[in-house]
């Protein structure tokens, strides 16, 4: 963990902004910062902790990240509504509430009704708002230029905390609430509705607080709809498709490890298309009867990337559908390129 002057001055603002509110515990565990150093700081700045009546959800945070589970009455109840309103992750049970703190689940099944016979889809992933190599202006200008029925977002909507050292000099967003806003403010409003999932990096701070921060972006904007962490089958008029956001390295051949995906679906969950996020790269396969799309990223190289000789490839996907009887017919694909990345376009 962190000591105070390890801090951004940006977080270091952001905590003493909320301190009187929030208070040492649940501040020092999502910040990955000493509760001692932290209090000293905030002590040496004169800011008190004196949480107000109308906040009760901090005292239940409070409680769930330092014990896990709380029995259920009807004060904790209602702090449990507030939280979920303010998009952590809680599990309201009979007799208990907890805090989940990570992202494993099953994926949810989602079900988007129509009877056109033919469909286009726009996929992207990784917009990582927050990071310095964002590409919010080539994203703008791709997701404007193309009329689609629907948007899929494969996860990463944000940069996220602590994913590894130095990630704070590849941010020039540093809290959840700034990457949110930032968020909200930059992803294209097109008219369509935007299904996502969120990835690793979304998951930084829920696994940090059991802050689910794309559920919360998706309950500001009405246009985006959050399906789950990680993957979630979305099926469109009867055409299923699987929405991934993977763990872990890519292989050397590209197509393996989506190759391994659909090897792993049995015969009565298998979908018709993959999407998969996460290793910012473009490829396109067909196993099984299942066509697999590795979708490319919206964030040019960063210093993490340089170190390990890994080159994104940047832009966004075009997918054509056409149904007959309720199923897939035919598949059509255009991956649309920015060869050349915006610099400092934060």
């Amino acid at each position: 963990m962190k000591t105070w002057r390890r801090l951004p001055s940006d977080i270091q603002r952001e905590i003493a902004r909320r301190y009187p509110q929030e208070g040492p515990t649940s501040l020092a565990r999502e910040f990955d910062v000493t509760e001692t150093s932290l209090s000293r700081a905030i002590q040496r700045l004169g800011v008190r902790y004196e949480p107000k009546d109308n906040t009760p959800n901090v005292s239940l945070l409070t409680r769930l990240l330092k014990h896990g589970v709380q029995e259920r009455d009807a004060q904790s109840a209602r702090e449990a509504e507030e939280l979920l309103d303010q998009g952590y992750d809680i599990y309201i049970g009979l007799d208990y509430i907890s805090l989940n703190t990570h992202a494993r689940q099953m994926p949810d099944e989602i079900e988007v009704a129509t009877d056109k016979d033919y469909i286009k889809l726009g996929v992207i992933s990784d917009t990582h708002f927050g990071s310095r190599h964002q590409q919010p202006t080539p994203l703008k200008r791709f997701m404007e230029s193309h009329e689609v029925d629907y948007w899929l977002h494969c996860g990463d909507i944000v940069q996220g905390v602590r994913m590894y050292r130095g990630w704070e000099v590849e941010a020039h967003l540093h809290t959840a609430d700034l990457q949110r806003e930032a968020a909200c403010e930059l992803y294209p409003r097109t008219g369509k509705p935007t299904y996502i999932i969120s990835g690793n990096h979304d998951q930084s701070f829920l696994k940090g607080t059991g802050y689910n921060i794309v559920q919360s972006i998706a309950s500001e904007r009405d246009d985006i709809t959050f399906l789950g962490n990680s993957g979630a089958f979305l099926t469109i008029g009867g055409v299923r498709i699987y929405i991934w956001h993977p763990a872990g390295g890519s292989a050397y051949a590209k197509s393996f490890k989506m190759q391994k995906q659909i090897e792993g679906f049995s015969g009565g969950l298998k979908p018709d298309i993959v999407i998969a996020g996460h290793w910012h790269f473009y490829n396109a396969t067909l196993h099984r009867n299942v066509h697999g799309f590795n979708v490319p990223c919206w964030q040019a190289q960063t210093p993490y990337e340089l170190e390990r000789s890994l080159y994104p490839d940047i832009g966004g996907l075009v997918i054509e559908i056409w149904r007959e009887n309720n199923s897939l017919k035919r598949i059509r694909h255009e991956y649309w390129p920015v060869w050349v990345p915006w610099e400092k376009d934060y």
